[in-house]
């Protein structure tokens, strides 16, 4: 009996995101493309109070005409943000008498060592990379020989990673499997992305790439060229594009010269980073609509050397200065919760922002993402995690928890004045602290 592959996506949703999340939408591709005829898609946002365990397992016995079927390979992706739910799914699934193959991929596969088969032991295969292609080949054949990245549970795991041909690969966006639904004014929002992988190795991040590799994840410039197209043609007003870091790498350049010549019209929100913003990439954003996202996480040397991602603070302040005077929209994202750092210093970075009037200053609590090189040096930072279902650090050698709850406090008090921050911290402290400034 032909296989049926039922396809499960357990993402984050965000605001205005389209139904069907990008990297679903490429797996889709890359199985129909090759002749997948026996697919069904499922997409459960866990972030969604209407997810539940047993609603995704119940939609998932529907898809496979029988609880029982071996001829069905359920496929999920492990993500940090839905770790525990995946894990209930697994195991009451094989408790209801699943007896088909369950595949798992994803950055909490890709980035785990070896031991993988015990961290999901209700899983039988797991494909490492980006899985395209290694999907294709693994759902094609139960009992064939599994590609690069592949492993079966329980048998040799040599830890290799699944690599495309980037240039070959399908795009969901062309193939019609990304909906672009008009809301009358066009189409609200579409995530893009026009490279893969990165050429830093910050030690929070799954990310990460050898530079070597990011000219490897290109995708082709006619497929490029296409899909802006595409997005004109339904009348996008927004692209998200995903690229970990688009001003970097041989092609950005040629990118937005193609978005101008086409006469893209929408919001185009691109992450930065702000020491790369060169004479040359200001001149090409001329005529577009931009907002420029920058990681750029803290302001002090001690706490970006524990976390690898060093940042020549001059060239920092001749990129924000540059954005500023072109008068481009830009947000700056800040961490906390990182080795080395205390309330003060990371009061100091928030401030850094203030003064300089950045009209969106976003935080975020750290996260050990499974496989990066923070996590693997907990011992060393005494980093200290949350008991909640995505965990946060609470606690380090170089603050308490007492000192994180400040923190947060003023993460919380950036999240309620954005767009209308006040000019100093101590403005922002009164926010946080459930007061209203002095007028």
């Amino acid at each position: 009996m032909k296989r049926r592959t039922i396809l499960v996506d357990l993402g984050w949703a965000r605001d205005k995101d389209p139904s069907v999340p990008l990297g679903h939408a490429s797996l889709l591709a890359a199985l129909r493309t090759a002749g997948a005829t026996d697919v069904v898609p499922l997409v459960f946002p866990v972030n969604a109070q209407c997810t539940k365990v047993r609603g995704i397992v119940e939609a998932v016995e529907r898809a496979s005409g029988g609880i029982a079927a071996n001829w069905v390979d359920v496929c999920m992706g492990a993500y940090v943000w839905n770790e525990r739910l995946l894990q209930d799914v697994l195991a009451l699934l094989r408790q209801r008498g699943f007896g088909g193959r369950i595949v798992l991929g994803g950055p909490q596969v890709s980035y785990s060592g070896r031991g993988i088969d015990a961290v999901y032991p209700g899983a039988d295969v797991f494909i490492r990379g980006f899985a395209e292609e290694a999907l294709v080949s693994v759902t094609a054949d139960a009992h064939g020989a599994l590609p690069r990245g592949a492993h079966r549970s329980g048998e040799a795991d040599d830890q290799s990673r699944a690599v495309p041909d980037f240039e070959g690969l399908p795009s969901p966006l062309l193939a019609g499997i990304l909906p672009l639904v008009d809301d009358g004014r066009g189409v609200p929002l579409v995530r893009w992305e026009t490279k893969r992988g990165c050429p830093y190795a910050c030690a929070y991040c799954q990310h990460r790439e050898p530079g070597a590799r990011l000219r490897a994840a290109r995708f082709s410039f006619e497929r490029l060229k296409s899909e802006i197209a595409v997005m004109k043609a339904a009348r996008v007003r927004e692209i998200g594009v995903l690229d970990p870091v688009f001003n970097v790498g041989p092609d950005y350049l040629d990118v937005l010269a193609e978005l101008r010549r086409q006469q893209f019209g929408g919001m185009l929100a691109f992450q930065c980073r702000p020491e790369l913003v060169a004479p040359e990439f200001l001149d090409a954003l001329r005529g577009l609509t931009v907002l420029l996202e920058f990681g750029l996480q803290t302001i002090h040397e001690k706490e970006s050397r524990a976390i690898n991602r060093s940042s020549r603070m001059d060239l920092v302040e001749n990129g924000l200065s540059r954005v500023m005077a072109a008068g481009l929209l830009c947000k700056v994202g800040l961490i906390y919760g990182l080795p080395a750092q205390t309330y003060e210093s990371f009061r100091a970075s928030i401030a850094y922002c203030l003064e300089r009037r950045v009209k969106v200053v976003r935080a975020f609590p750290l996260m050990l993402l499974r496989g990066t090189s923070l996590e693997r040096d907990r011992e060393r930072w005494g980093l200290v995690e949350s008991e909640d279902p995505i965990p946060v650090v609470v606690a380090s050698r170089s603050f308490d928890r007492a000192e994180w709850r400040r923190m947060d406090a003023l993460a919380g008090a950036l999240s309620r004045s954005e767009g209308h921050h006040p000019h100093s911290i101590d403005e922002l402290e009164v926010i946080a602290a459930g007061q209203s400034p002095a007028p």
